[in-house]
């Protein structure tokens, strides 16, 4: 989080204010591409975590082999598809950013496609890594990343300045070096018990896969029209300034939910190995702790937002300008979200998403239209408003209800689905 915190001023120092809202709106278009996996990810996460629990070891080498070639596949197929697509759209006319060449911002997205959807693959190694309960180890890769990448760009400001097609591939690439060089290690060392072979796919395991991933697919698109579209959106209807204003106040307030995403990531395969052996008591104890731990980190987003005017004086001086309201109600989304990651990561722990399914459906709907009416009328709040009505207060009172039902044994028909 430091290290995001200290990338931000560099960033901006090296691209005006301009260049680094268009990247950052590049890569929220990029990210779409995570779609083409299907929920492969989570549905790998708790099939494997499942078989470690039962110590079905050559379950394991099967699940990971599978997982591994068929989303190598897809990748090659969404590159295949969106290639051509990118060449086809008036990305001036999409962005509202007509300082930069048309050809130049299609490079751009190009560059930055191709290596997102390399990253979605090697990414696996973290799901492995959670399935085995090593969420430590998994948690280093983009902080690394991440020092390489600053590095990069003071590198950078030595030889160019306010490219943003250098700026794109240093911010990049390094992840996707950090994630190969780890895939080629752990696959050669502790994990080669399991490594992927191609003769250990198997076509039926897709189904053991994905009859959960479709579930975390649908969940995983809702999420990705309601955070990666914002953005788009502000850009689209507003200009790429009003993107970087947003997305630095969203990263000040982030740190609340980032610091307890930390805490809360090595529950998840914990509590989907008490739930295959029965611990409920377990399970019980867990979530009351976590309980403990949302009120802490409530309060340190209401601490943030105390002293943002002061905070945002020392991280970016007078590049931007943050209005007071858009802290507040980010202030007040962190800690809704906080709450809600906390019954929805029970959730996952259990493989119960038929209502999260159903709900994502009615996000994907009702998300764009909601979106694009309240940003026409109140600009940027408009944004953060949509994102809680539509996303964050359903999540917190179905995941909610969900988990008290489950919990005490209620639980029938798609609560227990």
């Amino acid at each position: 989080m430091a290290i995001q915190f200290i990338q931000v001023p560099i960033v901006l120092s090296y691209l005006d204010k301009e260049a680094y809202g268009v990247y950052l709106t590049i890569t929220s278009i990029v990210m779409w591409a995570h779609n083409f996996d299907f929920g492969l990810g989570g549905g790998l996460r708790y099939k494997l975590t499942e078989a470690l629990a039962l110590n079905d070891q050559q379950k394991c080498k099967q699940l990971v082999s599978t997982a591994y070639f068929s989303l190598t596949a897809i990748m090659a197929i969404a590159a295949v598809i969106l290639t051509p697509v990118i060449y086809l759209i008036d990305w001036n006319s999409l962005l509202t950013c007509y300082s930069i060449s048309n050809s130049y911002l299609q490079l751009c997205i190009i560059a930055v496609l191709i290596t997102f959807l390399i990253q979605f693959v090697l990414d696996l190694i973290t799901i492995v890594l959670q399935a085995k309960q090593k969420t430590a180890i998994s948690s280093m890769f983009r902080p690394i990343a991440n020092t390489i990448a600053v590095g990069g760009v003071i590198c950078l400001k030595q030889f160019s300045h306010n490219s943003l097609f250098d700026a794109c591939m240093v911010l990049t690439i390094p992840l996707v070096l950090v994630l190969l060089a780890t895939n080629i290690w752990l696959f050669a060392t502790e994990f080669k018990s399991i490594a992927p072979t191609i003769t250990q796919y198997r076509k039926q395991m897709l189904k053991d896969i994905y009859s959960l991933g479709t579930k975390f697919f649908l969940s995983s698109l809702s999420s990705l029209i309601v955070f990666q579209s914002a953005n788009i959106l502000l850009s689209n209807i507003i200009d790429p300034t009003e993107v970087a204003i947003y997305q630095t106040t969203y990263t000040y307030f982030a740190t609340t939910i980032v610091f307890y995403g930390v805490i809360i990531a090595p529950f998840l395969p914990a509590i989907t190995n008490a739930f295959v052996n029965h611990e409920s008591q377990w399970i019980c104890n867990c979530m009351s702790k976590l309980t403990k731990f949302t009120i802490l980190f409530s309060l340190a987003a209401i601490i943030l937002a105390a002293v943002s005017k002061f905070a945002f004086h020392i991280w970016i001086g007078d590049r931007l300008v943050i209005p007071s309201l858009l802290v507040y109600f980010l202030c007040f989304y962190a800690i809704c979200n906080i709450w809600s990651t906390t019954y929805n990561s029970f959730l996952i722990g259990v493989g119960k998403l038929q209502v999260t399914m159903y709900l994502s459906i009615v996000k994907i709907v009702l998300y764009l239209p909601v979106a694009i009416i309240m940003i026409k009328t109140l600009g940027v709040i408009g944004l953060v408003l949509s994102l809680l009505i539509v996303n964050t207060f359903p999540n917190i009172i179905f995941s909610y209800i969900q988990y008290r039902k489950i919990i005490s044994g209620r639980a029938s028909g798609i609560w227990d689905k």
